[in-house]
């Protein structure tokens, strides 16, 4: 490994020498090894930051973007369903993590909204991964932030 360089460039290096369809477990775990000590939060950070798809787990749930969070959680809820039980716990740990994190951002003198939200869609998802894209639909709606496509009423 190159000392002089920074962690971020090495990784965005190896990126585009292996120029991957998808950066999944296998590569996570690669790129932790390769580059430990690396905290997860900072090679998430690198790796969102890459042109390069990243799988719903190794992406981990967004806590700053309501979208990514619920591209991300949409995704784990299919994982999650189709899984074994060590893949079911894998997706519910990612979504431990993000929960965790929003506690700790929540706790803020001036929490954000987003935060919120996506702290009850955390929670919800934790309470039942099978429900939760069509509560999220529902919530959605009830917000105003799905436009109805055909004339309902």
């Amino acid at each position: 490994m190159d000392r002089g360089a920074s962690k971020k460039l090495l990784v965005e290096r190896r990126l585009g020498e292996l120029n991957p369809a998808i950066v999944d477990e296998v590569l996570w775990r690669q790129f932790k090894s390769d580059f430990a000590p690396v905290s997860d939060s900072y090679l998430r950070n690198i790796l969102r930051d890459s042109k390069y798809p990243l799988a719903p787990v190794v992406e981990g749930v967004s806590t700053t973007r309501p979208d990514a969070a619920e591209r991300v959680l949409r995704a784990l809820s299919a994982e999650y369903l189709e899984g074994d039980l060590n893949r079911r716990k894998v997706c519910r740990d990612a979504v431990l993590e993000a929960k965790q994190k929003l506690k700790w951002k929540l706790g803020k003198s001036r929490p954000n909204e987003d935060h919120a939200e996506i702290f009850l869609w955390v929670s919800t998802w934790l309470e039942n991964p099978a429900l939760f894209p069509e509560w999220l639909t529902v919530r959605h709606h009830y917000l105003g932030r799905v436009q109805a496509t055909s004339s309902e009423s």
